[in-house]
């Protein structure tokens, strides 16, 4: 990292942006129907 300031906002900003697409693209797998099949393994006892 340099110090000048403006690369470390850079890489906190690209951080942050990774951070919200990948919690996007989460939320919107989970509630898929495919989402919802592993939601429903996940809470059957018998499996």
């Amino acid at each position: 990292y340099s110090n000048n300031g403006v690369n470390g906002w850079w890489i906190r900003l690209a951080a942050w942006g990774l951070v919200a697409l990948f919690t996007l693209v989460l939320f919107l797998l989970m509630r898929s129907p495919w989402g919802r099949v592993v939601k429903a393994i996940r809470e059957d006892e018998d499996a």
